[in-house]
């Protein structure tokens, strides 16, 4: 028997039929590996930001570019192309977190800085100082702390709308690091307002100490020797009033005119000096009626609202009346409201009474006084109890409002409720006996907390009537001027 082409008892086939389905697994494995290996590569070209060490919008853009190019990885690694746009992106994050970082460094300082710095510590050293904190030379900060906080929040927030990005990197991104505020806490500084010596003796100066004027300006001048801010607020005074072609440097550095500017600047003081023996006597007369003034100025305002109307107010001096109309500056230029001031009636709040006013006294009994069960009454044992008591019922003792009326009577109101039962209004009759002496003892209330009568006061508003201010004396019912 014929073994054919192929003898019988030839050795096995060496060929591995499954060679190439081999090799491309490894290839493959090999490639996934390579692929993994890069792409930790690339991640670990993606700088993060630190939110410690930027600002928060920065932080915010550094993070939201991070995270794209995280996110797209295998895109990125997929084409040579892909990764060269990948390298100049990380490239360009990295560079904006530097930058960033530098920013904040830059702008938010640290209190080494001291408080001249213009960064945000900066600010916050002053405002730590208070009033005790005064920039050199004559420098004053227009900005408001309130400005340096707004601009701190808006560059720490968080952007409303998400970026685009192309080829790796936000759109806009130059744009935006070119917005960014510079020097965002840079005081606005300008020269202050000159210390006049006059202003400063009377604030400063130890006036009750001195028994002359003349002690008072030798005084301010030996403090401008000493004291070379004063020393500086002489030479500019002096710039002001007598060389204004002059620089103020150049005024401090000249000896001569230096003795001049603290001279004309201590006989600014001088003028400031009181005689506080003479003041107190004054101050004793009149501490009383200017109270009343400032009172009657405040009665006068919570009842008008238009124009012309001639008040009298007290003098803030001599207890006279001095008369203002609504065409001169004065504190008044009101006139009564159509509202509150009517042909027949006049309302207004008593404040300065309330602490003083008692109405209870002019209340019907009906209103003072409750009657209500016996606690103490028995039904069913002999007793002399009676059945119901008659007990004093509280009720405001202060009125909310109180009205002239044409009439000549006195309307008490806004006097709160009884048992959820609003009180109403307690009208004063100038008619009866009992009305006469509570209008009597109301009309002195009023001229003891404002310095006028119920007259004087109608009288100043044009109110256009009058009501009776007397009381009946102890017997004969003749009428007396309240006291």
């Amino acid at each position: 028997m014929s073994n054919g082409p192929i003898p019988y008892g030839a050795t096995a086939l060496t060929v591995d039929p499954f060679a190439a389905l081999k090799e491309g697994q490894a290839r493959r494995k090999q490639q996934k590996a390579e692929k993994e290996s890069r792409a930790l590569e690339m991640a670990a070209m993606i700088e993060q930001a630190d939110s410690s060490t930027m600002f928060g919008t920065d932080f915010y853009k550094a993070e939201e570019w991070a995270n794209h190019l995280t996110n797209n990885l295998d895109e990125f690694a997929s084409s040579t192309e892909g990764m060269i746009k990948f390298q100049q992106a990380t490239q360009r994050l990295t560079n904006f977190i530097d930058g960033a970082e530098a920013y904040k460094k830059e702008n938010f300082g640290s209190v080494k800085d001291g408080p001249q710095s213009g960064t945000y510590m900066g600010k916050n050293y002053r405002y730590a100082l208070g009033d005790a904190y005064q920039w050199d030379g004559d420098l004053i900060d227009e900005r408001a702390n309130e400005s340096y906080d707004m601009m701190y929040l808006g560059l720490n927030q968080k952007p409303e709308v998400a970026s685009e990005f192309v080829d790796g990197s936000p759109v806009g991104i130059d744009e935006y690091v070119q917005s960014r505020p510079q020097n965002p806490f840079m005081p606005e500084l300008k020269e202050g307002k000159i210390l006049m010596g006059s202003t400063w003796y009377a604030a400063e100066g130890p006036n009750k100490s001195h028994e002359t004027s003349t002690e008072a300006y030798e005084y301010s001048l030996a403090m401008t020797e000493t004291d070379p801010k004063l020393e500086r607020q002489a030479a500019r005074f002096y710039q002001l009033n007598e060389k204004p072609n002059m620089k103020v440097d150049d005024i401090v550095s000249n000896p001569a005119l230096m003795k001049e500017a603290r001279e004309a600047w201590a006989r600014d003081a001088e003028k400031s000096w009181i005689n506080f023996r003479d003041q107190k006597k004054t101050d004793d007369r009149t501490a009383k009626q200017k109270n009343q003034a400032v009172d009657y100025q405040a009665l006068i305002e919570s009842i008008v609202g238009t124009s012309e109307v001639v008040g009298e107010v007290p003098s803030m001096t001599g207890g006279e009346f001095e008369t203002f109309t609504s065409a001169e500056e004065s504190f008044l230029g009101f006139v009564p409201s159509v509202s509150q001031v009517q042909e027949d009636k006049v309302t207004f709040s008593p404040i300065a009474m309330t602490d003083k006013m008692d109405i209870t006294p002019f209340l019907p009994d009906s209103l003072k006084m409750v009657t209500m069960d016996n606690p103490n009454y028995d039904p069913s044992a002999s007793s002399f109890d009676e059945r119901t008591i008659t007990t004093p019922r509280e009720v405001a003792r202060t009125p909310g409002n109180i009205a002239l009326t044409k009439e000549g009577q006195i309307i008490l109101s806004g006097l709160g409720n009884i048992d959820d039962q609003s009180i109403g209004d307690i009208v004063i009759d100038p008619n009866t006996a009992d009305g006469r002496i509570a209008m009597g003892k109301l009309s002195g209330m009023f001229r003891e907390a404002y310095g006028v009568s119920f007259n004087e006061f109608l009288r100043a508003i044009n109110a256009g009537f009058e009501v009776p201010e007397t009381v009946v004396s102890g017997g004969g019912g003749a009428m007396e001027p309240f006291n």
